[in-house]
């Protein structure tokens, strides 16, 4: 008789808990599935975005510089194009002690045949500077 009760007990235990927390709306199959199919789509995108900007259009960076005054700097920018047909400018900053910008000049790289490109320009400064960098670099047209 006890395991009658107890049993009889159990099944009102558990029809009392299905009643109170109901089946899931979506079976868990398909939330597994759908969760799938969104992480492989984000992987995706991150694998093509990663890819297309491995390489950067246009790169550049400040090889050497010298200030042989109080308002010039005399810079060579080397320029790299992952297609030289096409033209780019770089804008070059030439900062003083207190990192204030006492100079900036665009620098033009015209189409070429060369994907490394030197470039030497002479950049007019507000006061004597110690440092010169590119700050930015894009493709022209």
């Amino acid at each position: 008789m006890p395991d009658s009760t107890a049993q009889a007990e159990r099944a009102r235990i558990a029809a009392k808990l299905a009643a109170r927390y109901p089946p899931p709306r979506f079976p868990k199959a398909a939330l597994v599935g759908l969760v799938a199919v969104l992480a492989a789509g984000f992987l995706t995108w991150l694998v093509w975005a990663a890819w297309l900007h491995a390489e950067p259009a246009v790169t550049a960076q400040v090889s050497a510089f010298a200030f042989p005054s109080d308002t010039r700097a005399d810079v060579t920018v080397t320029v790299q194009r992952r297609d030289p047909a096409e033209p780019a400018s770089c804008r070059v900053i030439v900062q003083a002690t207190n990192f204030e910008n006492v100079g900036e000049i665009d620098v033009v790289v015209p189409a070429g045949t060369d994907k490394l490109v030197d470039a030497k320009e002479t950049i007019r400064t507000l006061r004597r500077g110690t440092s010169a960098s590119v700050s930015s670099c894009r493709l022209i047209g």
